[in-house]
């Protein structure tokens, strides 16, 4: 059972002097969580993709992370603008194509690995890299998903990733324990956000747990992202007692 993440009072913890990168800020839970360690008094650099809303008190990075070389531009740009960096959190990510393996389009499942896989792997690495050559700690969240270990018809690619981010993140909190690094996998549950709904619109032929996530959002069973962003944002401060691979409740 995991243990629960403290609510109110770790929910008002102060993130001022926090140094933070966020990827995959344009939208959903890189978005929310962006904007709260801002409100709550952090230094945020978020990465996207492509062009959106400005967020209040954050400086976009505007990254291709599916492009090689990318992860080490942002690195590079982060630390320019801030001179450290002291939470990373890998939130960028990708679901297309969904579809049999033997089905789906090669190079867009290469496009999902580059983010979902290889991004993750050289910002990990970077950033223990980083902690590791400086004084003081630093915390690593990674996000995965239900899907690292439950196997979804249609979803090869993603649920191999999420797997490969469970455990890369639970080999390198061990690694960087001595050098302060604190790093979690989170996988934030069923969240309300632009993946949900092009899940939605899959047709079951093709993804055949599709009425499974239809019925939990007509139920009301859907997380908000502003609500993930608060879990993640309290296991940035304050983590209470929780392992490295986290499911979110």
């Amino acid at each position: 059972m995991t243990p629960a993440l403290r609510s109110e009072a770790s929910s008002l913890r102060d993130c001022s002097g926090l140094v933070a990168v966020v990827t995959g800020t344009s939208r959903g839970i890189g978005r929310a969580t962006a904007r709260l360690l801002a409100e709550r008094g952090a230094r945020v650099l978020g990465c996207s993709s492509q062009p959106s809303e400005p967020i209040d008190g954050v400086e976009q990075i505007m990254v291709d992370l599916a492009v090689p070389g990318a992860v080490e531009t942002l690195m590079e740009r982060s630390l320019a603008i801030a001179g450290s960096v002291d939470c990373w959190v890998n939130n960028a990510g990708r679901l297309a194509p969904i579809g049999a393996l033997a089905e789906v389009d090669t190079e867009e499942v290469r496009k999902a690995i580059e983010v979902n896989v290889q991004a993750v792997v050289r910002a990990t690495s970077l950033f223990a890299a980083h902690v590791a050559s400086r004084p003081g700690a630093g915390v690593l969240i990674n996000l995965s998903s239900g899907a690292g270990s439950t196997p979804y018809e249609g979803w090869a690619h993603y649920c191999a990733a999420k797997a490969f981010v469970d455990m890369l993140t639970e080999v390198v909190a061990r690694e960087g324990a001595a050098s302060g690094l604190r790093a979690h996998s989170v996988a934030p549950g069923v969240v309300d956000t632009e993946m949900q709904r092009l899940i939605r619109a899959t047709p079951s032929s093709v993804f055949p747990a599709q009425p499974r996530f239809v019925a939990r959002y007509e139920a009301g069973e859907l997380k908000s992202a502003e609500e993930a962003a608060r879990q993640i944002v309290d296991l940035v401060m304050d983590p209470g007692d929780v392992p490295v691979v986290l499911r979110l409740p």
